[in-house]
């Protein structure tokens, strides 16, 4: 009996704490870190998503992008994975492309876990969202993503890629990506296109001897007013 009663505080304690983490916890996800997110400063005052759109705080965007990367990626955020698939989406479809490289990494992710033979619907399903993302990187002027499907990700999957060829082949030109040329010409090889590859590869020994110049706005100097 006394055994019972000297247990039972220590068990209450316990409790107590148990409960005490969790309420911490759960204020730390739900509050500390979005918080943290609305103080981000950013060196770029305001971003312009397209031209002639209308321009947007850049810290805000920031905020909004680091806190739905967060619901979508982080294992702590799995109830809010929706949440944050949801604004990179909003940000991806206003021309966000950042935003676009998470939601094309994310179905790719989902391509990989999936079995084409065990689970073909899944599978298919993350492939049609992967390529859609990659697409709309492309029309917001970042090739890059369909390259990696096309080369990478989706290789052997699509039948006729004609239409993505000729997008790739026109960037590749005017591209200052250095190793475009190289993962063009391995592409090419694999497929059996011997003369596209070795133009490519002449190319790729071209700018590795004379790199082509990153854009300018790569590279941006610290905010010091007006």
């Amino acid at each position: 009996m006394k055994t019972r009663t000297a247990a039972l505080p220590i068990a209450t304690f316990l409790i107590g704490c148990l409960l005490g983490g969790f309420i911490i916890a759960a204020d730390f996800l739900e509050n500390v870190i979005p918080d943290l997110s609305k103080s981000l400063t950013a060196d770029v005052w305001s971003i312009k998503f397209s031209e002639g759109a209308k321009p947007y705080d850049y810290a805000d965007v920031l905020g909004e992008y680091n806190l739905a990367q967060a619901y979508l990626w982080q294992p702590m955020y799995f109830y809010k994975r929706k949440v944050g698939y949801e604004m990179l989406e909003s940000l991806a479809t206003e021309g966000y492309t950042p935003a676009v490289h998470d939601l094309y990494g994310y179905h790719v992710n989902r391509m990989h876990y999936y079995s084409a033979k065990e689970n073909a619907d899944a599978f298919n399903k993350h492939y049609e969202l992967a390529a859609h993302w990659a697409k709309v990187a492309a029309d917001q002027g970042d090739e890059r993503l369909l390259m990696m499907f096309i080369t990478v990700d989706g290789f052997g999957l699509q039948e006729d890629v004609s239409e993505e060829l000729k997008i790739l082949d026109k960037w590749v030109e005017k591209s200052s990506l250095n190793t475009a040329p190289k993962i063009m010409a391995t592409y090419y090889e694999k497929v059996g296109n011997k003369e596209k590859s070795i133009m490519l590869w002449e190319e790729y020994e071209k700018r590795s001897k004379t790199p082509r110049t990153p854009p300018a706005c790569t590279t941006i100097t610290p905010w010091r007013g007006f």
